[in-house]
């Protein structure tokens, strides 16, 4: 517990710059000169890590003090009991897993209960892990084989040793679903990402204040830009916030070049009827985020509070956008100066004229106006680029809690390994006395590990496609209000376990080089 909340705060003092920059990417800039530790999160860690091993202690020390010394002298009896009620295991693991897929599904827009179903899915598969682990076992037995003694004998002590290696495999399966399901969830965000942003971007260059968001531009800005030889049409943009009765709304007024009506996708509503509700009827276009968060659908209302008083603009469509977890709303150009008194303009979107270079054109046009005004003036290619960084950026917490998952994981089996050798002390002292040397002892113990990496990945594989279609499915859309096509890359699935057989590999190395050291003598001495 000391040593975790130690290195929890080293960890979080690393991390707080990545996140502050997110915020300062998405939100508002903020300033964070050192992070505050109080001192009740000292004492939850310590409570909580105290609880954890307490708790996993609980039940082992139960039948330790029910049973008589000489059973718990014979390691089979244990095993035995294990065997015995996997059955029961395997089926308390499906229901558990039943009822976590079930509750993600129906808890609605509760998060918490999301997360909690999640978890009942895996803490349900994790208990059928050992009966899964016995069976493939089983299969594999035949293959090893081919391995020779060896082979054989490493599918076996998988199975002998149920008790340790099934907890081992467990956990690195949860560890390494948990790698996949988040990868499969921040790859098929990218992808959704990067096909909403090549629809939307559809001018060649944007144009904005280098300063706070919604600083308006020069107003005789637009006019010399539109009056440049090579542009052809310019789309001008205003956001702002609304105060309402129960929140802020962002507000974005449009008044769309031709080309730029293609940037919208839609979700709900028919373009050769939201278009001119839009451009010449009053009517108002929301984001998926917006409409999900208010249970709205197209034909209903947005109040919201102008300078003439509160207004009811009705709902010509519903458009998918990832540029804010808030939602916003879009509103023509005309409708919004019908009923504010405000012709101010934050952005800028160009469209040139065949032939023309974007990159050169802003070159130039950033020397030409930057005398004006401080701007940012970005070609489309650069601005995507900026977007994906901020998405880089954005999920690198992520990256380093998945390396935290299997770091643990990788811990577990090293101390069901250090176990099985205090344990195996007599069997390994037997077979080097029957001949058996250092290197044989090795590849028994290393082609355990590499079993037990092996079945890891395999049964990781389809509970981490679970967990990310609850990730997509479900917290996704409660947590941000979007959704988003689920993309499984083959890469994926391969790295997943080649990443599962290295780290099983990689933690049974130092376990294997002691039980090989293991001298008969000693060992049988003792015995």
């Amino acid at each position: 517990a000391v040593l975790g909340t130690g290195l929890g705060y080293v960890l979080g003092t690393g991390l707080v710059h990545i996140v502050v920059r997110t915020i300062n990417d998405l939100y508002f800039t903020l300033t964070v000169s050192d992070p505050p530790l109080p001192p009740l999160v000292w004492i939850k860690g310590g409570v909580l890590g105290l609880l954890t091993s307490v708790s996993a202690a609980a039940l082992p020390a139960l039948k330790a003090a029910g049973h008589s010394v000489p059973e718990v002298l014979r390691r089979g009896a244990l095993e035995t009991r294990l065997r015995r009620s996997l059955p029961w295991l395997a089926l308390c693991g499906a229901l558990l897993l039943s009822a976590g897929a079930a509750w993600s599904r129906l808890s609605g827009a509760n998060l918490d209960q999301a997360f909690a179903g999640m978890f009942l899915v895996m803490a349900g598969y994790a208990l059928l892990i050992p009966f899964a682990t016995r069976a493939l076992m089983a299969l594999l037995r035949r293959i090893a084989g081919w391995f020779g003694l060896i082979g054989r004998m490493a599918t076996r002590g998988v199975v002998v040793n149920l008790s340790r290696t099934g907890t081992a495999v467990a956990a690195l399966t949860v560890a390494v679903s948990v790698t996949l399901g988040m990868a499969v969830m921040i790859d098929s965000f990218r992808h959704t990402l990067a096909a909403w942003l090549e629809h939307t971007l559809t001018a060649d260059i944007y144009i904005s204040v280098a300063g706070p968001p919604g600083t308006p531009l020069d107003p005789q800005l637009a006019a010399a830009v539109r009056a440049l030889p090579g542009v052809a049409a310019v789309s001008t943009g205003r956001r702002l916030f609304l105060n309402g009765a129960r929140d802020i709304t962002e507000l974005f007024v449009l008044d769309p070049a031709p080309a730029s009506l293609k940037g919208f996708q839609f979700k709900h509503g028919d373009p050769a009827i939201l278009w001119p509700a839009f451009l010449r009827q009053g009517a108002v276009l929301v984001s998926e985020p917006y409409a999900t968060r208010r249970a709205l659908a197209v034909d209903d209302k947005v109040t919201l509070r102008t300078e003439h008083g509160p207004h009811a603009f009705p709902i010509a469509g519903i458009y998918y956008d990832y540029g804010s977890d808030r939602g916003v709303v879009a509103m023509s150009r005309a409708t919004y100066e019908r009923w504010w008194s405000d012709s101010a303009v934050t952005s800028l979107g160009l469209y040139l004229k065949a032939g023309e270079d974007s990159a050169r054109m802003a070159d130039a046009l950033q020397r030409q106006l930057s005398r004006r005004q401080a701007l940012l003036i970005r070609p489309n290619r650069v601005l995507r680029d900026d977007a994906f960084a901020v998405f880089d950026r954005t999920f690198t917490v992520t990256r380093v809690l998945q390396i935290l998952a299997l770091l643990v994981a990788a811990i577990g089996i090293v101390g069901a390994l250090a176990a099985l050798q205090l344990e195996r002390g007599r069997e390994l002292g037997v077979l080097r006395s029957l001949g058996f040397t250092q290197w044989q002892v090795w590849g028994v113990v290393t082609g355990e590990c590499i079993l037990m990496g092996l079945a890891a990945g395999l049964f990781a594989l389809p509970l981490g496609l679970g967990l990310a279609i609850i990730l997509i499915d479900v917290i996704q859309p409660h947590a941000f209000g979007w959704t988003m096509e689920m993309r499984i890359a083959p890469a994926q699935l391969a790295r997943s376990m080649v990443l599962s057989l290295l780290a099983a590999a990689a933690a049974g190395i130092y376990p294997a080089w002691r039980m090989a050291r293991t001298t008969p003598l000693a060992v049988l001495r003792e015995e």
